[in-house]
């Protein structure tokens, strides 16, 4: 949808079903990058309620919503990005030599806390549905950052919220996650505590971490989960119990992984069961007249 944004914006209600195809820089379903070509402080912007559901395809920064979150951008001067009710269904593929940073929702971010939007930093509502696969031929010195949400964090402050990744990763690298590739803040109390990660989940990938490094290894803020439990609709149900709205929906026996998309009808609305299976609400029979 964009190729990059200079300073602060709110892009919203978009999406793409055209696969992207680059074998350079930046490539991504809604947004290619953030630039500052004075590199001069950015703060608010806001990407919120936009979907991917086509393939995308590149070799350095390659996210399912966004490649570079802040590129440019002094990240310790206040740097804000926010992304909220945004929701990847593509595949995404990344081939090369070189280093990368792969994330179902985005590649790379970074910043502060609180931007001139007044809103927080981090991703809220946001999912990966899609496939992950990463052929990188450098050597060992080479570093890819792979993850089904964001590949890379570097950021103070950082808020991952209500948010899952379904998809399932493939590479030939060892710096992969199935929540966050890599975070660069993760010491202290400003890193990844219950207090800015939390209610989170991920599907099962073989030995695949939750989070890929230092402190963050174990999991913080995120209960990894069957392919069957997303498919039965529990995960969906899950998240909106502990965030008290409903924030997901799921066409169960369709859909195998939740989606932010309502039906006009409300049919699929998630709910739990006297025996504690999920289900979406009954079909109202009309009476014979």
């Amino acid at each position: 949808i964009l190729a990059y944004l200079v300073g602060g914006a709110t892009i919203s209600d978009c999406g793409n079903n055209g696969t992207i195809v680059n074998d350079t820089a930046t490539s991504a379903g809604i947004l290619g990058s953030t630039r500052d070509p004075d590199k001069k402080k950015i703060s608010g912007v806001l990407i919120k309620d936009c979907i991917n559901y086509a393939p995308v395809n590149g070799v350095t920064y390659v996210g399912g919503i966004c490649g570079y979150l802040g590129r440019d951008a002094n990240p310790h001067d206040g740097w804000n990005f926010r992304m909220e009710n945004c929701g990847n269904f593509g595949n995404i593929t990344a081939t090369g030599s070189g280093t990368m940073y792969v994330g179902g929702v985005s590649a790379y971010g970074w910043g502060g806390n609180v931007g001139s939007n007044g809103l927080a930093n981090g991703l809220f509502n946001c999912f990966n549905a899609g496939n992950i696969k990463v052929d990188n031929s450098g050597d060992d010195s080479v570093k890819a950052y792979v993850s089904g949400v964001i590949g890379y964090f570097n950021t103070s402050v950082y808020t991952l919220e209500n948010c899952f990744n379904a998809g399932t990763i493939t590479t030939n690298k060892t710096n992969l996650a199935t929540l966050i590739g890599w975070n660069n803040r993760g010491e202290g109390a400003e890193g990844v505590t219950a207090d800015y990660c939390k209610n989170n989940y991920s599907v099962a990938s073989g030995d695949i971490p939750v989070f890929y490094n230092g402190p963050v290894s174990e999991s913080v803020g995120c209960t990894v989960v069957t392919a069957d439990q997303f498919a039965s609709g529990e995960v969906a149900y899950l998240i909106n119990e502990a965030a008290g709205a409903t924030v997901y929906y799921q066409a169960i026996g369709t859909d195998k992984a939740p989606t932010l998309i309502a039906a006009e009808d409300g049919s699929n609305v998630v709910e739990k069961k006297a025996d504690g299976s999920f289900a979406n609400p009954a079909k109202e029979v009309p009476e014979d007249t």
